[in-house]
């Protein structure tokens, strides 16, 4: 009996890899806040969780822990001992842990799920399981495919208001499915080069070149990069005599992929018409130089173990250069250089990048010494590909994958059979059911609130957004983002009570309770995460609204916006909201000052010379405000919203 019941687990796992592998990539449900990292996390916890308690029991009744030693197990361990050493000493310990919100990876708990995930396949997989797990990928992949193309021309196949756009995808983001077809394309080669039946050849070779097609049609450079890795892999480690072999299935799969792509990029250089569409959004994301400006200041603070995983936003609020203020892309705040490599190079220091050379150098030298790796191509196209674009769950877990896939068991249900007892074998099951245990506890608590983060965002009552906001930061208190949202939100009720005609004492009470709790929530984010530029910059604008009605506002406004300030150095937008303060308290000295130095940090911010102007005018100084005010009006659009205002005070100055 024991014996059946170990089986039965050991078949339990190698399901869950091949599920896991279908899955995961398509994986997303639109109840959170965010539909798809959020959601594949869970769903890898939760499956790695239960796969880690079929191991246990199989561990316990046969007295064999079935652990195999693989290539991979250094350089994964190091990898969960890069991230570990970097939270303890983290510049942010709950962000490190849990992940930047709407992000998650990397953080100690996403690489702690995936380095399980990694020992689970390789202690478990089987030759048949790694087969079917590669269909599963396979047709997940087309599936992802598919899916894209009606999206692309504006059909919405879902028909809901979240999946209305040309980018949806279940993978997450068009950048993430062309990096994950890419990826797959040159395992998708060698089974053409290995498959008997004639059909198989011939479907294969057609799904390849649909691949192909798609990643022309999304024009992502980091999904063509994974593409050529993966495939050129594939053709390296191949014998010479299979590729003459299949030479047809190959030049039929890149000529129609060829004839595709010539129809879509050609024609326009012609002058003529082309059937891509043209308003498909491109993914922002933060260049090179800018990137490396960043990475490099933050490895210079901590050369040995980074600022600590998920704090790249820290970073850049801090280190960004001056010369970001001249892009096109100068308002945003990113939490993610160009690429992987960079992410750990700011956020871990020479102990992440350390892991990253050993895990690089295994593949190189595995890549050589050993055939028959049917994932290498997988390995070597994610790896280079993290050159151009960031690791998400799916492409860690599709790496985690690879690298347990190196050696599979020859035989399935292997070391299921009854070696000795003895109460030891327990040990594993007894500390999995432990944390187990308080790991569904706390994906319960996540899950909940952010269920209700969602559903207050969808809300059509202010009174039902509020609540649903007070019960998820009860669930996870510790998520600085609800507090922020809680703490607008308090304030936004207060108001709106404020405004009733005739409010009653109890309204009145209610008002003063809703203000006290906006505040305390902003204060409480402001702790959660003291780094982080965007809650002083959230707790300064409540208190600068509460002026003339809490004692003290505006002092304690301006020491919040001098520590947002402190934190984001170089952003002319927090210097104009810091200038307007003082505008606001007729305090025009200082407001000149913060005007002055939002002009000296972005010298064409129409904006801030358009109040520079406004506050020479109440300083009395006619020439300088007339000069402002027409530099203003010339970085301007005449339609843009305040123009005619502008024009209106300028034209008054030189009518005096």
């Amino acid at each position: 009996m024991r014996e059946i019941i170990a089986k039965w687990a050991e078949k339990f796992i190698n399901l869950e890899i091949v599920g896991l592998a279908f899955l995961l990539p398509l994986f997303f449900l639109p109840i959170t806040v965010e539909f798809y990292e959020f959601n594949k996390l869970i769903l890898l916890s939760l499956a790695v969780t239960l796969g880690a308690l079929a191991w246990g029991i199989k561990a316990a009744l046969t007295g064999d822990l079935g652990i195999r030693r693989s290539p991979f197990d250094l350089p994964v361990t190091a990898f969960w001992l890069a991230s570990l050493v970097s939270t303890v000493f983290s510049d942010n310990y709950l962000t490190s842990i849990i992940g930047q919100y709407a992000r998650w990876h990397p953080s100690l708990f996403s690489v702690t799920i995936l380095t399980a995930l990694y020992f689970l396949v390789s202690w478990h997989i089987d030759g048949k399981t790694l087969r079917k797990a590669l269909v599963a990928l396979f047709t997940s992949a087309t599936l992802g495919a598919l899916l894209i193309w009606p999206q692309y021309f504006g059909a919405n196949w879902l028909g809901q208001d979240w999946s209305n756009r040309p980018t949806f995808t279940p993978l997450g983001s068009p950048t993430i499915l062309a990096v994950f077809l890419g990826a797959v394309s040159g395992m998708i080669g060698k089974e053409i080069f290995t498959s008997q039946n004639r059909w198989v050849k011939i479907a294969l070779a057609t799904d390849l070149a649909f691949f192909a097609a798609t990643l022309a049609l999304l024009g992502s450079v980091p999904g063509w990069v994974a593409f050529a890795a993966s495939v050129l892999l594939a053709i390296l480690t191949s014998p010479i005599e299979t590729l003459r072999n299949h030479k047809i299935h190959l030049a039929a799969s890149f000529g129609a992929a060829l004839v595709f792509a010539i129809a879509v990029l050609v024609p326009p250089l012609f002058g003529k018409t082309t059937f891509l569409n043209q308003d498909f959004p491109k993914e922002i994301t933060l260049d090179l130089g800018t990137s490396w400006s960043v990475s490099a200041t933050s490895f210079r603070q901590k050369p040995f173990w980074g600022s600590g995983p998920s704090t790249f936003l820290l970073d850049f609020t801090r280190y960004k250069p001056l010369r970001f203020n001249q892009t096109q892309l100068w308002t945003i705040r990113f939490d993610k250089p160009f690429n992987e490599y960079l992410l750990s190079f700011a956020e871990e220091g020479i102990i992440g990048i350390l892991a990253w050379l050993i895990l690089i150098t295994v593949v190189v030298r595995e890549t050589v010494r050993r055939k028959g790796w049917e994932t290498l191509s997988l390995a070597g196209a994610v790896l280079i590909g993290f050159f151009f674009t960031n690791a998400t769950i799916l492409t860690a877990g599709l790496l985690m994958f690879a690298a347990g896939t190196i050696s599979p068991r020859t035989e399935p249900g292997a070391g299921t059979n009854m070696v000795k007892k003895g109460w030891k074998y327990a040990l594993p099951l007894l500390v999995i059911l432990i944390v187990g245990v308080l790991e569904l506890v706390w994906v319960y608590r996540a899950y909940t609130a952010e269920y209700l983060q969602r559903r207050s965002r969808t809300g059509n009552s202010l009174a039902q957004v509020y609540s649903d906001q007070v019960k998820s930061t009860s669930k996870l208190p510790w998520q600085s983002s609800y507090r922020l949202s809680l703490s607008q939100t308090s304030f936004l009720t207060a108001n709106e009570l404020a405004k009733k005609e005739n409010p009653t004492e109890e309204d009145q009470q209610q008002i003063k309770q809703l203000i006290a709790q906006a505040i305390s929530e902003a204060r409480v984010a402001t702790d959660l995460n003291p780094l982080n530029a965007g809650s002083w910059e959230n707790l300064a604008q409540i208190y600068r609204s509460l002026i003339g009605v809490a004692q003290d506002a505006e002092q304690w406004a301006a020491d919040s916006y001098q520590k947002a300030v402190g934190l984001d150095l170089f952003n002319p937008l927090l210097r104009v909201g810091f200038g307007g303060l003082y505008y606001q308290l007729a305090e025009y000295d200082l407001a000149e000052e913060q005007f002055r130095a939002a002009i000296n940090l972005k010298p064409d911010f129409a904006n801030a010379h358009y109040n520079l102007g406004r506050t020479y005018r109440e300083l009395g100084n006619k020439v300088l405000a007339i000069q402002e005010l027409e530099t203003a009006l010339k970085l301007s659009d005449p339609q843009v919203e305040g123009y005619e205002e502008a024009k209106k005070i300028l034209d008054e100055l030189k009518a005096k």
